[in-house]
């Protein structure tokens, strides 16, 4: 297994699981959260992503209310990073990525990042 070192970020404290870390290292994104559609954690890169999971989930889901249609990601502009929210069906069943990053993300690249998360989530959702 390959060993990284990363900085955590603000007060995110950086989780000891190295599936999803490597992908978002891979990625060039800060953290990844995978959310369940309620918002519960399915697998992230930080230690603690309860209240980022439920959060972000929360608002993607009063955004597609208020616009009628699922978007196909979310961004939001803070000062110095983008969090993303993007929606994921695998097997039928809705997820959402949360992911942290210094850049607004490109097409090419937020495909490549799509396909190395559901790679990961496929370890964790029972089939």
């Amino acid at each position: 297994m390959k060993k990284y070192t990363t900085e955590s970020i603000g007060e995110e404290t950086l989780s000891d699981k190295f599936d999803l870390l490597e992908v978002a290292l891979e990625n060039d994104v800060s953290s990844i959260t995978i959310t369940s559609e309620e918002g519960l954690p399915i697998v992230s890169t930080i230690k603690d992503p309860e209240e980022i999971a439920a959060n972000y989930s929360a608002l993607f889901q009063q955004i597609c209310r208020i616009s009628k249609h699922i978007p196909k990601r979310i961004s939001i502009k803070f000062e110095d990073y983008y969090i993303h929210i993007i929606p994921i069906v695998v097997d039928g069943v809705i997820f959402y990525a949360i992911v942290r990053s210094n850049f607004e993300l490109e097409p090419v690249s937020e495909k490549k990042l799509i396909g190395d998360i559901v790679n990961v989530l496929e370890d964790y959702i029972p089939s």
